[in-house]
């Protein structure tokens, strides 16, 4: 779906996680990954099988960058409860670990999935005949 409209909805939606988010080094690295990968599958539309190839790791990184995008936007309210002593503060207190954790965990995996995106050569120019 990336492809039918050249990526626009994607670079939209990036453009809306750099704008909304703190950015920091984790963030930014994943968001810039989302960005190469989108870029490439546009770029190499042309060649359907090897796109195709990239498509569950770039379902995967998408889906992480979005969750982490998601995630900091309920760390800042949950950060500005805190500072305004508003609601529970246990649980503000425990958004911010849960973010922290799949920041840490999860959100630092994506940039490495990058090359499974773009290494679809390899994938669509296996011999099934040499198994």
């Amino acid at each position: 779906k990336v492809q039918r409209d050249g990526g626009a909805a994607m670079r939209a939606l990036i453009a809306d996680m750099r704008n909304a988010s703190d950015n920091d080094a984790a963030m930014s690295a994943g968001i810039d990954a989302l960005e190469d990968a989108t870029l490439w599958l546009v770029t190499n539309a042309a060649d359907r099988a090897l796109t195709l190839s990239g498509a569950v790791p770039y379902l995967e990184l998408a889906g992480i960058v979005t969750a982490a995008w998601l995630l900091s936007l309920e760390a800042n309210e949950a950060k500005r409860r805190l500072d305004a002593k508003e609601g529970d503060a246990a649980f503000n207190r425990s958004m911010l670990g849960t973010v922290r954790f799949f920041n840490e965990q999860i959100l630092a995996t994506a940039p490495g999935l990058l090359p499974a995106i773009q290494g679809g050569a390899t994938v669509m120019g296996f011999d099934l005949d040499a198994l």
